[in-house]
């Protein structure tokens, strides 16, 4: 949610929260590095976030809500199942479950004076790298999949086949397999919990497909998606 769109409709008539639970319905926060020591200490598990990964099409919700490129992993609270709202917000009373531990942007962020979450916003943000980099085996897992998985290459593959192209689609339809069969593998063998990996590989590359518009009917002739999505 655009921070203009925040302001308008939380507190900033009043100067303070008015607890109307507007921007906890708009999406969990990203992390950042002040926020590490949520996660090592257990308040946050990696079951309870997902990465969006460098080259991932995201909106810039400071910038007004424009689409732009993630230059970095953004590490964020998953939603609610069927919902935009935050998993930890609490409907009855507009609530927060972990309202003494939230991470940084919440603490930060009023939507009547925007001027502190501004400045943290691409600052120092929490990856992958700083919670697992020193995990050995896990890290080479994830890096393997970045490598051949990319999510920047994914979209340029996806935009291309949008066009037309077909050569592209054919390389999107093996990025979707390789990763598809690396979720699956890992699930069955028991190595990693199902829902920890939207942390660790990013959002599923069948997800990003759909998201980036990709027509049924041009992906089932490379086996790369399934439904349509909507397109930026």
């Amino acid at each position: 949610m655009p921070l203009n769109e925040a302001r308008a409709a939380g507190g900033a008539a009043l100067g303070a929260c008015r607890r109307c639970g507007t921007c906890c319905r708009r999406g969990g926060p990203a992390l950042h590095r002040a926020d590490k020591a949520l996660v090592v200490s257990g308040r946050l598990s990696p079951t309870d976030l997902y990465t969006i990964r460098p080259g991932e099409p995201v909106r810039d919700d400071v910038a007004g809500g424009i689409l732009t490129s993630a230059d970095t992993d953004i590490i964020k609270i998953r939603e609610t199942p069927g919902s935009r709202a935050c998993a930890f917000f609490e409907p009855d009373g507009n609530g927060c479950t972990i309202y003494p531990w939230r991470p940084l942007e919440c603490r930060i962020l009023r939507c009547w004076d925007t001027a502190g979450i501004r400045r943290c916003y691409r600052e120092d943000r929490l990856g992958r790298a700083d919670l697992i980099g020193h995990i050995d085996g896990l890290w080479d897992l994830v890096a393997e999949h970045d490598r051949r998985c990319d999510a920047g290459r994914l979209v340029r593959l996806a935009r291309r086949l949008r066009r037309g192209d077909r050569e592209a689609g054919a390389g999107l339809a093996r990025m979707v397999r390789y990763d598809d069969a690396l979720r699956e593998g890992l699930a069955a063998e028991g190595r990693v919990p199902p829902a920890m990996l939207d942390f660790l590989l990013g959002r599923p590359a069948r997800e990003l497909v759909r998201a980036m518009g990709i027509l049924t009917r041009q992906a089932s002739a490379h086996g790369a998606s399934g439904a349509p999505g909507s397109g930026p």
